[in-house]
């Protein structure tokens, strides 16, 4: 009986809280698609801006919202909408600055469809990708090299990540079908055409670039999109 009665204390106690989180998921729940448009709105077209332009177009694209007639939760932004913190601990014990421009790009990164080109004079961005792919046998390659057609070949057909270094503002034309994702089936197979080669695509394979770019700089800056 002793027991019973903490147990009943206990949960008693816990009422507060309960009601109160399902008041605070009720209200997520009525904001979702709001918060939603925003936070995509800032995956698709927000990476290659600074801070003060993610937040200014945040908050225009609120006001749009509200207009139409979709709620949203005030002051909703990619950070608050899609932070998942046991994830983004992650991101930074791999090497990711703890800054929120730097925490958004890593969401923008998880969350985009197009793979991700880094412009990072400092290389913050090419380290925290190098520490978090490195469990996965990352692949490191420059347009330069004689045989990066084929490292890139092997990564798609058995799933690994690509980091593709100082790339210039020209591409070779043989990486199209790769920066555009484009695969077709063939045998019941999804397959992707590199050249004049067709390879097994495998869904865990990934692709990173990051730009050439000046050695030193003179303001600090984090890794962006």
């Amino acid at each position: 009986m002793d027991r019973a009665g903490r147990l009943l204390g206990g949960l008693g106690g816990e009422k507060t809280r309960w009601i109160a989180t399902v008041e605070s998921l009720t209200i997520e729940e009525a904001n979702l698609i709001g918060d939603v448009c925003v936070a995509a709105g800032a995956v698709a077209y927000l990476g290659p801006f600074i801070a003060g332009y993610r937040i200014a177009c945040e908050g225009e694209w609120r006001v749009a919202l509200s207009k139409e007639g979709v709620p949203a939760t005030e002051g909703a932004t990619l950070s608050n909408v899609m932070n998942d913190a046991i994830k983004l601990r992650g991101w930074q014990v791999h090497g990711l600055p703890a800054d929120l421009v730097s925490s958004e790009n890593g969401i923008i990164l998880a969350n985009s469809r197009l793979w991700p080109l880094s412009i990072d004079p400092q290389g913050q961005a090419n380290k925290w990708i190098r520490n978090m792919e490195a469990a996965n046998g990352v692949e490191v390659c420059k347009p330069s090299d004689k045989d990066f057609l084929r490292t890139l070949e092997n990564a798609v057909r058995f799933g690994k990540p690509v980091i593709m270094e100082n790339v210039l503002s020209a591409i070779d034309p043989a990486l199209e079908p790769v920066l555009l994702n484009l695969t077709f089936k063939q045998g019941g197979a999804e397959v992707m055409k590199i050249g004049d080669n067709t390879i097994p695509y495998h869904p865990d394979f990934k692709f990173y670039i990051r730009a050439s770019c000046p050695t030193r700089t003179t303001r600090r800056r984090s890794p962006s999109r």
